[in-house]
């Protein structure tokens, strides 16, 4: 729609569709609700800007075109800065990492250049070994030679995009592309994930793009290998064609694959533990798996342990690990990773109603109906917490199971 607003005719010239007003405002608006369903729309200002600055510039002053639209980008500009402030607003943070003591700015920086070139542009090149939750190890310092090389290399392929801009301008809009919308999660803003497969989705676009545009511009004139059409009239050489043709077959088959590991939450999370060993989080999701799914209480304690091993003190895990506990029946053990998940976050709803709920099977039932209420403090609205709050005073024992912790959907 605001590409529909601006028209392009002849070299430098611009000319506006007769309902541009309509075409702008209704993309402003749609701007407004993907702000409200993914962070990632934050960065369509700084598209646009670029937009008019590769497509709509005219050859003798790139900056016409910006000066007599500012008002529009001013407009997208201030409608894109609602998402932080907001956020900032709510919680305090941009980010959600530096507050958990895991990265600073700096660090977290330099971790997601590292990310960018060697992990998300592997994953766009060659999607193999895929893991939904990968491991990911922090760079602590600018001497660290896979940090230089990731920032040399990226320096490279910037400037490559502002060198050819008026050779192709499709090839740097696409490269500039591909960066900008992977700001919202890789930047000097820490999040608890230095990297997420779904982040690439958006600038996958823009890696498709050049792509797309690289091949259009195969030299056709090869002497070693017979002629076709293919694409449009273009043309390719047979080698190219079935080179092709099996990357295409190749990556089908591994999307395929890729799904029998995505059936259910038991494989997906069995996947991630093989290949992220030394991390806690998919060994706690694989242990609530294993609990809630298949019923192997077992298989989850030893699961959520492993995670604990990992890091000790893992709200999640020692959570979940003590309602597993609850339903072997160890209830001074389950008691005792509730009180220490307590210690984390002392103003844990579920966490009370958890430890109510061993209370009132010890028979303690003063102490039950005591953190009962103190849940519904927390919670008013916490259904579970008055059905048991109300059995409790009746003096049953049919209380609403306990609450897991579930992050990991």
């Amino acid at each position: 729609m605001f590409i529909k607003a601006n028209k392009k005719r002849g070299k430098g010239q611009e000319v506006r569709c007769k309902k541009s007003g309509f075409w702008f405002l209704t993309s402003g608006f749609c701007f407004i609700f993907a702000l409200g369903s993914k962070e990632d729309a934050v960065t369509l200002p700084i598209i646009i800007l670029f937009y008019y600055l590769f497509f709509i510039s005219s050859s003798r002053n790139r900056l016409n075109p910006i000066r007599s639209n500012l008002k529009v980008i001013l407009l997208f500009i201030l409608l894109g800065l609602i998402y932080p402030i907001l956020r900032y607003l709510k919680y305090d943070m941009i980010g959600t990492g530096e507050a958990m003591g895991i990265y600073t700015s700096l660090t977290y920086l330099l971790t997601e250049i590292n990310v960018i070139i060697f992990y998300y542009l592997k994953l766009l090149l060659l999607p193999i070994n895929l893991n939904v939750d990968p491991d990911i190890r922090p760079v602590i310092s600018l001497l660290n030679l896979s940090a230089l090389t990731s920032i040399f290399i990226t320096f490279l392929i910037v400037i490559s995009a502002f060198k050819f801009r008026k050779k192709d301008p499709i090839i740097s809009f696409s490269i500039v592309w591909f960066f900008i919308t992977l700001t919202p999660t890789s930047s000097i803003f820490p999040l608890w994930d230095a990297a997420a497969e779904h982040r690439v989705y958006l600038s996958a676009v823009g890696f498709s793009i050049f792509l797309a545009q690289l091949i259009g511009r195969i030299d056709t004139k090869t002497r070693f290998f017979p002629r076709t059409y293919f694409m449009c009239g273009g043309r390719m050489t047979n080698f190219v064609l079935c080179l092709f043709i099996i990357i295409l077959l190749s990556f089908s088959l591994c999307s395929i694959k890729r799904n029998f590991v995505w059936k259910d939450r038991v494989s997906l999370w069995e996947d991630a533990v093989r290949k992220s060993p030394s991390k806690a989080r998919p060994h706690a999701a694989l242990g609530l798996a294993y609990n809630e799914e298949k019923g192997l209480i077992d298989e989850a304690i030893r699961q959520y342990r492993i995670a604990l091993g990992i890091k000790p003190l893992y709200f999640d895990a020692l959570n979940n690990l003590g309602i597993a506990l609850d339903m072997k029946g160890v209830l001074d053990g389950a008691l005792q990773k509730y009180e220490l998940a307590l210690l984390m976050k002392p103003n844990s709803p579920e966490l009370y109603n958890n430890i109510a709920i061993i209370h009132a099977k010890r028979g303690e039932m003063d102490k039950a109906i005591e953190g009962f209420k103190k849940t519904l403090e927390l919670a008013p609205n916490y259904m579970k917490a008055k059905k048991n709050l109300e059995i409790a005073l009746k003096g049953m024992t049919n209380f609403e199971g306990s609450t897991s912790v579930d992050r990991y959907r």
